[in-house]
Formats: structure tokens, C-alpha cells, sequence
């Protein structure tokens, strides 16, 4: 989404709106409308920078969802 680069849907994370919210999606499967950022601190951080998931999803996004994929990403670091 922010990078403009093709990457395996493995390598990357979902953010789907689901009943006028926002969630993260750790299945990639979950029905609504979604957007998928790089599973990659730099990218979360531009994508939060550019309001991007607002965007993409047509809805205010809390920056809790950006916290929420960081962590993600630190937790998978740590395995």
C-alpha cells in the first residue's frame, strides 16, 4: 500500500473494515473491504505518516490499529 512493491500475501499484513471499524486481520481471509501494508516497521511508520489505512478503507482509522501491527511485528521478531 505505502511502498508500491509486490510482496508474497505471507509477507504482509491486513487491516479490514468490518462493521465501521477497523481491525487487523492475522488470517489475511476476514470479508470486508481490506488494505495490506508490509510486515515492516519503516512502512507501518509511513503508512501511519500518510493516513494511508484511512484512505484505503474510506473510514477514520484509530492509531491504535498502526500500535497493534508494530507489536505484530516485534512479537514475530521475537520468535
Amino acid at each position: 500500500m505505502v511502498t508500491n512493491e509486490r510482496h508474497p500475501k505471507e509477507a504482509l499484513l491486513r487491516v479490514v473494515r468490518v462493521d465501521g471499524q477497523a481491525v487487523v486481520d492475522p488470517t489475511g481471509v476476514q470479508e470486508g473491504r481490506g488494505a495490506y501494508v508490509t510486515a515492516d516497521t519503516q512502512a507501518i511508520e509511513k503508512a501511519k505518516q500518510k493516513n494511508a489505512f484511512a484512505r484505503s478503507l474510506r473510514m477514520k482509522v484509530d492509531e491504535q490499529i498502526y500500535d497493534e501491527l508494530l507489536k505484530r511485528i516485534q512479537e514475530s521478531c521475537d520468535e
